[in-house]
């Protein structure tokens, strides 16, 4: 590849290792089009009164920043969920849009699924750290 082909390469946009392109909606970024199509039903729901206080890409802590016994510094555990909002109830939930298992094209198998193993890690920490919250996945 020469210089030519390799700045046209970093030009095209490339897709993510799940196979999605990310959308701009609302001056928010979405991983994919079925989240930026789950956040406009979202916005309609608001819009209704069904749902209130709609939350873009919520930054959960799950475990602070430290220092270990040695003084190094331990970065904090985060997770960002997709959505957050409260219902008429006034529970509070959170919401990830996760790809179908069989999403590749042609409607073959992509053999890849966005629940990881980092993902269900940070799912369990954040629903034993906040038991009362809901948590809902969107395919």
């Amino acid at each position: 590849m020469n210089d030519a082909q390799a700045a046209l390469a970093a030009l095209r946009p490339r897709r993510s290792k799940y196979g999605s392109r990310k959308v701009e909606l609302d001056g928010y970024t979405f991983d994919s089009a079925r989240e930026a199509e789950v956040y406009r039903d979202l916005k309609l729901a608001q819009a209704a009164g069904e749902i209130s206080g709609l939350e873009v890409h919520p930054r959960v802590v799950l475990q602070r920043a430290g220092r270990d016994f040695a003084g190094q510094r331990i970065a904090p555990i985060t997770y960002t969920p997709d959505f957050a909002y409260r219902d008429r109830s006034g529970k509070y939930w959170r919401v990830e849009v996760k790809s179908r298992r069989f999403s590749g094209r042609g409607g073959r198998s992509s053999g890849r699924s966005t629940r990881t193993e980092a993902y269900s890690i940070r799912k369990r920490m954040l629903l034993y750290q906040d038991p009362y919250s809901c948590f809902k996945e969107v395919e």
